[in-house]
């Protein structure tokens, strides 16, 4: 059920979405209860991972009936803190990289080959791309600071991470290579998203191309989650263009967000009191306009 709810931004471009304009699509499987980044594969399924902990696992469900099709180990990986997922032509990449409390040294991006459509379950090997954030000298457990992360895009020959910060709630953008090695993330670009970011995918080419970052401002009481949406910027300066901030008129602690297609979007939620992870749809012309 989705509960309306009053907002208010100090942005001059934003707007709160009409509660018919989202679209409840499934509930996700029994296994993703606390679906945090997911993709859609070229058969129009469904791949999802669960939160921090728990096995080194991928689902991949039926994204009209939630249904799940298989599950897809993934071997020389670990389930520290799975945040987001994202793909390109060959490789789907999922990030162990969420940093509660500041405290984590090394971090990881986990590399694996597009499955292929078949065998009811099927184990992918990963490949590791490893980073440190170039500023973090404190790792000291804290609730405020700016070194989690819980979304992640591939795009060109890089991926780009947007970081959840705790401290200032802004997000910072670090680029890293998409070939397995050890790396440096600094900070090349930094956005004032008043709000927790918790998932980014990107859409489109050149001129048409849309980012799209989802998240939640959180408060005692409930989740109150919103979606920003870039257009019309430059390569990969993302935050030069235009920027529309909408807030769903819902109470869904927001995770995962992907483009269906050049007219939809895609967002899930984590599961919560009296609430299954699920998975909405919006159009994007509800977004950018």
């Amino acid at each position: 059920m989705l509960h309306l709810v009053a907002l208010v931004s100090v942005y001059g471009q934003y707007h709160v979405l009409d509660v018919n304009e989202i679209e409840h699509l499934t509930d996700a499987p029994k296994q993703l209860p606390e679906i945090s980044g997911f993709v859609v594969t070229p058969f129009n399924t469904v791949i999802g991972h669960n939160d921090k902990g728990g096995k080194t696992r991928l689902y991949e469900f039926d994204m009209k009936t939630g249904e799940k099709i298989r599950t897809i180990e993934i071997e020389n990986a670990k389930s520290k803190d799975w945040e987001d997922i994202t793909s390109d032509s060959k490789y789907i990449y999922i990030g162990d990289f969420g940093n509660n409390r500041g405290r984590r040294e090394k971090l990881k991006i986990y590399r694996v080959k597009w499955p292929e459509k078949g065998s009811e379950r099927l184990t992918l090997k990963a490949e590791k791309i490893r980073f440190e954030y170039a500023d973090q000298t404190d790792f000291k457990k804290k609730k405020k600071h700016n070194y989690d992360c819980e979304a992640l895009i591939a795009y060109g020959d890089s991926l780009y991470l947007f970081t959840k910060n705790r401290g200032d709630e802004r997000t910072n953008v670090c680029a890293l290579p998409k070939i397995p090695g050890e790396y440096i993330a600094r900070v090349t670009q930094t956005f004032d998203s008043d709000g927790l970011v918790t998932g980014a995918d990107i859409y489109g080419k050149g001129k048409h191309t849309i980012l799209a970052l989802v998240g939640y401002n959180k408060t005692e009481q409930t989740y109150k989650p919103f979606i920003w949406t870039f257009t019309k910027f430059e390569g990969s300066d993302f935050f030069s263009g235009q920027a529309v901030r909408v807030n769903l008129p819902m109470h869904v602690q927001a995770e995962g967000i992907h483009f269906l297609n050049g007219k939809k979007v895609l967002f899930a939620n984590e599961e919560g009191p009296d609430l299954n992870s699920a998975l909405y749809e919006i159009k994007i012309k509800s977004l950018i306009e």
